[in-house]
């Protein structure tokens, strides 16, 4: 087996494979062939987020591919800017149509906060409250069959916390950028202990690090 079918698997159950193609800074024409060239080569996981505009792209991709929707495994983001239940579901049924599926595999709160507001510093602005009426929007999206699994983005542990403390439901996964000189080692150790999986975005530096030799 291909490390591209090999799995993870999140504490709801759902399997996740190992490794997808990263979406992000792909508009919608030019996310058609990438989308098609991975699946017809042995990828299994395409993803993208509500704020990356290129859904209906990679919905050509997929169907280009000839790969039926029940082999491919798909994640997405609730916008950072989204910050309520009616902004949260609109972003899930945004995707659920220009994706042309009836059900998202791994469905994400992008950022704890707009992006404008986003850094780790204990300083910056908290939206806790927000992120419940977004987390509440996925939940039901899940129970409805929508999404099959919901994590978050960008958290850090006190975001984990008081989502946890606020709503009972604990996230399959956290996605961080993580990479070699930037490992996030306080946040990795919290939510490995809270059985929630760290998913590494930007794992190359968007391409930097293929240019360091050592």
């Amino acid at each position: 087996m291909s490390i591209l079918q090999e799995t993870y698997h999140l504490n709801n159950g759902v399997s996740i494979p190992k490794i997808a193609l990263g979406t992000w800074q792909i508009a919608t024409p030019d996310a058609v062939h990438p989308t098609e060239f991975a699946l017809k080569n042995g990828y299994v996981h395409i993803d993208t987020a509500h704020g990356y505009g290129n859904a209906k792209g990679i919905r050509e991709g997929i169907k280009a591919s000839g790969v039926k929707r029940e082999d491919i495994f798909i994640t997405s983001k609730v916008r950072g800017e989204s910050k309520s239940y009616h902004e949260a579901m609109g972003n899930i049924h945004d995707d659920l149509e220009d994706l042309n599926t009836d059900y998202i595999d791994l469905m994400l709160i992008h950022c704890p906060t707009p992006w404008r507001f986003f850094n780790h510093k204990p300083t910056r602005p908290h939206f806790y409250k927000e992120n419940v009426e977004v987390w509440r929007a996925m939940v039901e999206a899940k129970e409805q069959g929508l999404l099959r699994a919901i994590g978050v983005s960008n958290f850090n542990v006190d975001d984990l916390k008081q989502l946890i403390e606020a709503t009972g439901v604990k996230p399959a996964v956290n996605q961080i950028r993580f990479s070699i000189g930037h490992t996030q080692p306080e946040i990795v150790s919290f939510y490995q202990e809270n059985d929630i999986l760290i998913e590494a975005y930007s794992s190359l530096g968007t391409g930097r690090l293929l240019e360091n030799e050592a």
